[in-house]
């Protein structure tokens, strides 16, 4: 294995072929970072220039390829762009002849071995809110429909039942009635796993989420009452415990219910960022992460939905000092001084991008503000991306 002692050496791990990974490898590669992807044949990660190597990630042999690939570019940092590749990190870190450099190099990535399984569980959520002290939804893991009756009995609709092992906003439904909760309770449970990723196979040959069917036991459904209000996310960037930078925005517009963000708004909201710090601390995390909240429509006030344990659809943004999170992370990692990129401008409204172009971002045209009446409410599970802009995938 190479020695991996620069500091600056980061492999971005991809098993789902979204878009918003360009911009976020752009965003590293120009804060310093020298970029390794691993990726499968055809992910437009393998078109971004100035990467150091790109390798292959094959879906039949999910950790052997990955594991490959970190043995060859030796990196300090390994970075998960997706559930499936945060899946096979945590089950990598569990191999006892794993090397040492390795198992630190996840770590940077997924924080402390016993925080990362509540990154990748939603019914974590509700025991990081209670350890970091910080507000959550109504919420309960459902191991059947009878306990869901009951939930709703006790707690009403509108409400959204959500299943790990889910990505892209996928796995979210809201339900009105106890008529529609039950249908989506058994949709969940009998469509997610085995029988949609054999669909995803035979319609597009699709075979990336097989490292979460391979996870041990049922994934788990929760229920979550709804606020009403608006959508919005904080990107952050983590080092051993300390947050170093974050991005607050509220979506304006997404590109279907539950879906991702194709407008949002700049935000300065101390709320978030203190509920940010709260976790990034309770959690002791490094790298990337993104948390998703709802702004409460009668008093503003976020309430924490989901976390993220990747980078999430704006990590990619370099708005200026304390919202630089590609430089923040550089600097940290380095030691060297930050020489934030960008300005931070609250109430900015950013249009997202969905196609990069020549292997840059292409810029969002900013607008004036939007007038009249927030949108509706919609629980959001914001992808990655990287440097303006943001980058929306299906």
């Amino acid at each position: 294995m190479p020695d991996a002692g620069a500091p600056t050496r980061l492999l971005l791990a991809a098993a789902c072929s979204w878009e918003s990974t360009v911009p976020l490898a752009l965003a590293l590669r120009d804060a310093g970072f020298d970029i390794a992807i691993v990726a499968p044949r055809g992910h437009p990660l393998h078109r971004v220039p100035g990467l150091m190597s790109r390798l292959h990630y094959w879906a039949l042999m999910p950790m052997r390829s990955l594991r490959q690939a970190i043995e060859k570019f030796a990196p300090s940092i390994i970075m998960p762009c997706d559930e499936p590749t945060m899946i096979l990190l945590q089950q990598m870190r569990q191999d006892p002849t794993l090397a040492p450099a390795i198992r630190d190099a996840i770590e940077r990535a997924l924080g402390p071995e016993e925080s990362a399984p509540l990154l990748t569980s939603r019914t974590g959520l509700a025991q990081i809110a209670e350890r970091a002290g910080v507000r959550i939804p109504q919420s309960a893991e459902i191991a059947s429909a009878r306990q869901l009756l009951a939930w709703l009995k006790q707690h009403g609709t509108p409400a959204y039942l959500k299943i790990d092992r889910s990505t892209g906003g996928r796995g979210v439904v809201r339900i009105d009635s106890v008529m529609s909760g039950l249908l989506a309770y058994f949709r969940l449970r009998l469509l997610f796993g085995i029988p949609r990723s054999l669909w995803l196979w035979l319609r597009w040959g699709d075979l990336s989420s097989l490292p979460l069917l391979r996870a041990e036991g049922l994934a788990a459904i929760t229920i979550q009452k709804a606020i009403d209000g608006v959508p919005a996310n904080c990107a952050l960037s983590a080092w051993r415990g300390e947050l170093i930078a974050c991005v607050a925005v509220e979506a304006l517009k997404t590109c279907m219910p539950n879906g991702v963000a194709t407008v949002i708004r700049v935000r300065d909201d101390a709320l978030m960022e203190r509920t940010a710090q709260k976790v990034v601390e309770r959690l002791g995390l490094s790298g990337l992460h993104g948390l998703d909240f709802i702004l409460a429509r009668d008093t503003g006030v976020p309430w924490l939905i989901e976390i993220n344990g990747r980078p999430t659809q704006t990590a990619y943004l370099r708005l200026g000092a304390g919202a630089d999170l590609a430089g923040s992370l550089y600097a940290a990692v380095t030691g060297h001084p930050l020489e934030p990129v960008g300005v931070f401008k609250p109430q900015e409204i950013i249009t997202l991008f969905d196609q990069p172009s020549d292997g840059r971002p292409r810029l969002a045209e900013n607008r004036a503000p939007v007038s009249g009446p927030p949108p509706s409410a919609l629980p959001l599970d914001l992808p990655s991306a990287a440097n303006s802009a943001v980058v929306s995938h299906s």
